[in-house]
């Protein structure tokens, strides 16, 4: 029993080495690191490099130290590693909760967006404007047009690429997602305005924006994109 215990210990320890040699990607290169870690796929990259792979260094860690003979004080140094990694893990995934709405991974984009045929209608809109709120207006921002994707960049920042990329990602299936900068720049094909109106009363009357980083302030303020596309099968608005 005394050695399944101590075992418990090299194991999270082994899994404290494994997250450790994470830091070696994110020193050859940070934007790579970042992508991997805040990819919209849900891919198993991610688990592989946050997970797996640290778990089986850990169990490496104990296969090493199966048959030698440790001094009780190196046993004590592993525990207090295994604990602030324990203590560590659960705290940042609940502070994570709070904040942003997650524990550790960053959801996925929604599973009808990574069947999209053809794009429709794509804006920037806000709610904001030097009178104060209103209901959600178009925008006019070629800075901010979806060929020049943030996301890819800087994926921590990169939200509301996120379905952009996916599109982009598509296109080599169906050419027409090829079109999306030229219909965000077409001042034709944007949301009409009750699309924009009923989208702007339905995140106000839901719990949209009541949980998370800006639970507590802004909550009325919102910007950001609206598309209109369309799969296989179904007319969808994001």
């Amino acid at each position: 029993m005394k050695n399944l215990i101590n075992n418990i210990s090299f194991l999270i320890s082994g899994f404290t080495l494994g997250n450790g040699l994470l830091f070696i990607l994110f020193l050859i290169d940070r934007t790579l690191y970042e992508s991997v870690k805040y990819h919209y796929s849900d891919g198993l990259t991610w688990y592989a490099l946050f997970y797996l792979i640290p778990v089986l260094t850990g169990f490496l860690v104990v296969l090493s130290l199966k048959r030698m003979v440790i001094h009780k004080r190196i046993i004590i140094i592993f525990w207090i590693i295994a604990s602030v990694e324990l203590s560590g893990l659960i705290s940042g995934s609940v502070l994570n909760k709070n904040y942003w709405g997650y524990f550790q991974k960053r959801p996925t984009v929604f599973q009808e967006i990574k069947k999209a045929d053809i794009v429709f209608t794509c804006a920037l809109v806000s709610n904001v404007d030097p009178a104060g709120i209103k209901s959600f207006f178009i925008l006019t921002d070629t800075t901010k047009s979806p060929d020049c994707l943030f996301g890819r960049k800087d994926p921590y920042y990169g939200l509301t690429d996120r379905a952009f990329m996916v599109f982009q990602d598509r296109a080599h299936i169906n050419g027409h997602l090829y079109d999306l900068p030229d219909i965000y720049n077409n001042s034709k094909t944007k949301p009409e305005t009750d699309i924009l109106n009923a989208i702007s009363d339905r995140i106000s009357k839901s719990d949209l924006i009541t949980k998370g980083k800006f639970r507590e302030n802004n909550l009325k303020q919102l910007n950001g994109y609206i598309t209109e596309f369309q799969t296989t099968d179904t007319h969808l608005l994001v």
